[in-house]
C-alpha cells in the first residue's frame, strides 16, 4: 500500500492506557519509541494490517505494579496461522528489551509483548517451539565476605523444544532436502563427463 494511498479498509485499532504515576513508553518491536504516555493518560493506535506489531491486542495497560496487561482483540485472525514453523518469543520478566537473530535479522523481545515469527527450515531455532527470557534469583558468597550469602540475578533465555513428531519431521524434510542437493551437484559435476568404452 502506497503511504499516500487512501485506505478505507478494516481498522485495527488498540487503546493505551497507563496506570503508572510515571510516563510509559510505547514502543515499536524494534525498541525504537512509538510515543510516550503521560501519567494516567490514554491513547490509541491505528493499523491496517494484522501483521503490525499491536494489531493481536484490543488494549494494552500498564498496571501501577510495573506489569503490562494485553486484551487480545476479539475475532483476531494470526497471520501466521498457516505457516509451517513458527517460533513464540515472551519476555516474561527479563530485561526490559531482549533480543534475538531469527533468519539473519535481529528481533527484540520486549518485556510483556509475546511476539510469534515464522521460521524457515535451515534456521538455527528450527527445533525450538518457544523462547522465554526469565530472572534467575540465585544465592553466591559474597566476595568480600566469603562466610555470608548474597542474592544475585541473572537472566536466562530458556528454549523449549518442539514435539518428538516435529522434530522427526523437520530432521526428514532436510535429510530430503539433502538428498535431491547431492543429486543435482552429482548432475552438474558430471555433466559433459563421458567415460571411455
Amino acid at each position: 500500500m502506497d503511504a499516500t494511498e487512501i485506505y478505507d479498509g478494516e481498522v485495527l485499532r488498540t487503546d493505551f492506557e497507563n496506570k503508572r504515576p510515571d510516563p510509559a513508553r510505547v514502543v515499536y518491536q524494534d525498541g525504537s519509541t512509538l510515543f510516550y504516555l503521560a501519567a494516567g493518560g490514554k491513547s490509541f493506535v491505528e493499523m491496517w494490517s494484522p501483521a503490525a506489531f499491536y494489531a493481536p491486542w484490543s488494549r494494552v495497560t500498564f498496571e501501577k505494579d510495573g506489569t503490562i496487561s494485553l486484551k487480545h482483540r476479539s475475532g483476531y485472525e494470526d497471520p501466521l496461522k498457516e505457516a509451517p514453523w513458527v517460533l513464540e518469543l515472551v519476555n516474561k520478566d527479563g530485561s526490559p528489551d531482549e533480543s534475538v537473530r531469527v533468519g539473519g535479522e535481529t528481533l527484540s523481545v520486549l518485556k510483556g509483548f509475546p511476539i510469534r515469527v515464522s521460521l524457515q527450515l535451515h534456521d538455527p531455532l528450527i527445533y525450538y517451539q518457544r523462547l522465554e527470557w526469565v530472572t534467575i534469583k540465585e544465592k553466591i558468597r559474597d566476595r568480600t565476605t566469603p562466610e555470608y550469602l548474597v542474592w544475585t540475578t541473572r537472566v536466562e533465555c530458556r528454549k523449549v523444544l518442539r514435539k518428538k513428531s516435529e522434530i522427526a519431521k523437520i530432521k526428514k524434510l532436510l535429510e530430503e532436502e539433502a538428498v535431491e542437493d547431492a543429486r543435482e551437484l552429482a548432475a552438474r559435476r558430471f555433466k559433459n563427463v563421458v567415460g571411455e568404452e
